[in-house]
């Protein structure tokens, strides 16, 4: 009733509900259409198509369409940035969705490079200290490069830092929280606190399944999180059982095939510690 620029809208939060849900073929229809419409309404430099630009490229970057994804994710980040400057929570957000990406991707130094100044960008706007949303996540992403970078202690603290705001701001049982746990483990697991990481994924992975339908479709993944940390602590029956659990949810759900075959592969080499050739 109200035109081409609330159907956009529209697309965008259907297509935020699929994303969750890691529907991301869908996500990625949802988000195309209200992008094409947006152009159509505003031009190829506008704000609001800016943030379609993100919202899609982030559902194509999960399909493993990375040369796409990234044209798209970086015209989001420079339309961003010539409108607001760099010292704006609006860029601080664009630029991290492209620190995330060099993350996903393996470039390290870039990756690091992005993410480091965007939580420093957001500590100075939103106040040093401030137990925030967004903090929390610059911190999460931050904790992540440096677990690529093999700096596990520095990942453990910043992820400990990421959990403790989430629980001030949600608290006790939350998506956010749950998803906080599960990087915190896996932080701790690289780090070789692997008992710990297991307790942690475990709480996790029960949070989730509490949770239901609000965790979206993150129970797959905490579930492969917590095969690893059981793989790692040679539990070999059980991790089994967490690997056949998560494979049986991306299958259900028509996750990717990446993400399927990756169910596959953490199968196969529980398989060969096991003997079962």
């Amino acid at each position: 009733k109200e035109g081409p620029s609330a159907l956009a809208c529209s697309y965008e939060a259907v297509g935020k509900c699929l994303y969750l849900l890691q529907d991301f073929g869908g996500a990625r229809e949802c988000h195309a259409e209200a992008l094409s419409i947006r152009e159509g309404l505003h031009g190829r430099n506008h704000i609001e198509v800016a943030g379609s630009l993100a919202n899609l490229g982030q559902a194509l970057q999960s399909l493993g369409e990375y040369d796409t994804a990234f044209f798209h994710i970086d015209r989001a980040f420079q339309i961003t940035r010539k409108k607001f400057g760099d010292s704006h929570l609006r860029t601080v957000a664009a630029k991290e969705v492209l620190g995330a990406f060099y993350l996903d991707t393996g470039n390290g130094q870039k990756s690091h490079e992005l993410l480091t100044s965007c939580l420093s960008v957001r500590k100075t706007l939103l106040g040093e200290g401030t137990s925030h949303a967004d903090i929390a996540q610059s911190s999460d992403l931050l904790a992540r490069s440096f677990r690529q970078s093999f700096k596990h202690r520095d990942a453990v603290e910043l992820h400990k830092a990421a959990l403790s705001m989430c629980q001030e701001i949600f608290g006790e049982s939350h998506p956010r929280v749950a998803h906080a746990l599960s990087q915190l483990a896996t932080s701790l697991r690289s780090y070789g606190s692997v008992a710990l990481a297991r307790e942690l994924q475990e709480k996790s992975v029960e949070m989730q399944r509490d949770l239901g339908a609000q965790a979206g479709g993150c129970l797959a993944v905490g579930l492969d999180n917590l095969g690893h940390c059981l793989a790692a602590d040679a539990r070999l029956s059980q991790a089994e059982e967490a690997y056949r659990e998560s494979l049986c949810l991306k299958i259900d759900r028509a996750a990717s095939l990446d993400s399927v075959a990756e169910s596959y592969e953490n199968l196969a080499n529980i398989y060969k510690r096991q003997g079962k050739y």
